[in-house]
């Protein structure tokens, strides 16, 4: 169970960091041809820093390490510092959502978290939330609770909720299973634990398995590459389903669906990493990644506040 906590972080971070190279060069080709893509698409190997999306991911992990369990008001502060360092050249922020900056810069400003959120349906709140996935793997209700609660510190949307919940449910979901993953009750119950909040997205998420072998450019078309939610997040995890045990053709599906690159592939990065555990990230990928000692060493300590980390009780 360590070993896939630690594949988790660092799955999001790997695929944060390729994502938004990708997503840069994407900006500047003006035409791909998704018929040629590789199972296994080739990736950049360079040392690059992450963008806002492991950024506050890592944040929300200190935040919860720090306290033992997500407090509302304790992340605030964390996302108020992470702006503040910005502006002061301190951290710099790659890429942050202008969603985000100005939620965080409202809380640096003294913003109440009920007064900082944003009416947006992004999902940059829902890569963020892999963290709390990890927390509260064993227990759904605290899980949507805090998943719900830390979007809405930047991004009020009912997608953007919904999209939290569901990545944070995913990632609790291949952490206990087994070595094969039960795809259509695994989209069954990603899929019915976001109902309540959006059910279109709930609906695109249930139906992700009638196309998990089309070619790629049909599944483009079926999936789009807007930056809201409601396409991120199915995105991600058509990704991850794809090549449920290959780390390299997730990432590299979710990157290639163009838009949010970085977002998609670290939750792509995230659910691929919970599932197969950090010895199915190549080395190298790791070796070129800003902090990963650092990221795993959080991720170790997140697993000690889990019920994974206690003994079991001998009965006498």
């Amino acid at each position: 169970m360590l070993d896939r906590f630690k594949g988790t972080m660092l799955g999001c971070a790997v695929g944060d960091s390729v994502g938004g190279v990708i997503e840069l060069l994407n900006a500047v080709v003006v035409e791909r041809d998704p018929e040629s893509l590789a199972a296994r698409s080739p990736l950049p190997s360079v040392t690059v820093d992450l963008t806002s999306n492991a950024l506050t991911m890592v944040a929300l992990a200190q935040a919860i390490t720090e306290l033992g369990k997500f407090d509302r008001i304790h992340f605030a502060e964390k996302l108020a510092r992470l702006y503040e360092n910005s502006e002061k050249g301190l951290r710099r922020v790659r890429y942050m959502d202008e969603d985000t900056e100005d939620a965080s810069r409202a809380l640096a400003e003294g913003a109440s978290p009920e007064e900082s959120g944003i009416e947006t349906d992004s999902c940059e709140a829902a890569v963020r939330a892999c963290a709390i996935g990890l927390r509260y793997y064993e227990n759904p209700r605290e899980l949507r609770e805090a998943a719900t609660s830390q979007a809405s510190l930047t991004h009020k949307g009912d997608e953007a909720a919904a999209g939290a919940v569901a990545i944070a449910r995913a990632i609790s979901l291949c952490l206990t299973c087994g070595a094969d993953l039960d795809v259509p009750a695994f989209l069954s119950e990603v899929a019915s634990s976001i109902e309540k909040l959006s059910e279109p997205m709930s609906e695109k998420i249930a139906g992700l398995d009638s196309f998990l072998d089309a070619p790629p450019r049909q599944a483009f078309d079926r999936l789009g590459s807007r930056p809201g939610a409601f396409s991120a997040i199915p995105g991600a995890i058509y990704s991850f389903l794809r090549t449920p045990g290959d780390f390299v053709g997730s990432v590299g599906f979710a990157t290639n669906l163009g838009g949010v690159a970085a977002a998609r592939a670290a939750m792509a990065g995230s659910l691929s990493g919970a599932l197969n555990g950090l010895s199915a990230i190549p080395p190298q990928m790791l070796e070129t990644l800003e902090g990963w000692d650092y990221i795993e060493g959080l991720a170790q300590r997140l697993f000690t506040l889990t019920p994974a980390a206690k003994p079991p009780v001998r009965r006498i």
